[in-house]
C-alpha cells in the first residue's frame, strides 16, 4: 500500500454570445502525488540489477497533469440558404509524466540502504555513461492541440456537407511509454488529419 495525495478541482464556464456563438472553457486542476518516503525498486535499471531502491515521495502520479484546460468556440447560423455551423476547440495539458519515476533522463539516487553491488553491473555502467540514461525520460512537456470543423445543411435537411481538421498544428506528444531494461517504446498521437463527410437522405 502506498500513500497518495490527490486534490482535483474542476472549473467550467460556458457563454452564449450574439450571432449564435457559443464559447466554453473547462479546467481541471490536480495535485496528485505519492506520499513522502515512498520507497520502490527502480525496475528500469537492468535485468542484472536485483535491487535499486529509490524514493518517489512527492512525485506526480503517472498521467496526472496538474493543469488540463479545454477551450471551444462554435457557431450555429441558420440562414435561408441552409444551416451553417463550425467548431474550433483546443486542449492545453501541462507537463506530466508517464511513470511513477517522473523520469527526466537522469538516474534517480538510490536510497542509503541500497546494496551497492548494482555499481558492478553492466546495466548501471551503461546508464552512468554520458547520455546513457536518456531512455529513462518519460516527461511529456506542456502542449496545446487545436481541432476545427464545420459544415452546412440544406434548408430541407436532406443534404449535409461537413469537414474537419484534427491536430491542426501537427504537434506530437507521447500517449504511452513502455520502458524496461530491454524495451524502450514510445507511442504517439495521430498526426494532422483532415477529412470530409457528405450525407444525403432520400
Amino acid at each position: 500500500h502506498r500513500d497518495l495525495h490527490s486534490f482535483p478541482t474542476r472549473r467550467s464556464s460556458d457563454l452564449s454570445l450574439p450571432l449564435g456563438l457559443e464559447a466554453g472553457i473547462h479546467a481541471l486542476l490536480m495535485d496528485a502525488r505519492f506520499g513522502d518516503n515512498t520507497i520502490v525498486n527502480d525496475s528500469r535499471i537492468g535485468f542484472d540489477v536485483t535491487s535499486y531502491k529509490v524514493d518517489i515521495g512527492g512525485n506526480q502520479l503517472p498521467r496526472a497533469a496538474p493543469i488540463t484546460i479545454n477551450y471551444s468556440l462554435s457557431q450555429f447560423l441558420p440562414t435561408s440558404a441552409g444551416i451553417f455551423h463550425w467548431l474550433a476547440s483546443a486542449q492545453t495539458v501541462s507537463t506530466h509524466y508517464m511513470s511513477v519515476y517522473n523520469g527526466d533522463g537522469k538516474l534517480l539516487p538510490p536510497t542509503p540502504d541500497t546494496n551497492p553491488s548494482y555499481m558492478n553491473s553492466q546495466s548501471y555502467k551503461d546508464l552512468a555513461r554520458p547520455n546513457g540514461s536518456a531512455r529513462l525520460t518519460d516527461e511529456i512537456p506542456t502542449y496545446t492541440r487545436f481541432d476545427i470543423g464545420g459544415g452546412w445543411k440544406h434548408p430541407d435537411g436532406r443534404l449535409a456537407i461537413e469537414g474537419f481538421v484534427n491536430n491542426v498544428a501537427n504537434i506530437a506528444y507521447a500517449t504511452s511509454i513502455i520502458s524496461t531494461p530491454g524495451l524502450n517504446l514510445r507511442f504517439y498521437n495521430p498526426p494532422r488529419t483532415a477529412g470530409g463527410r457528405v450525407r444525403v437522405d432520400w
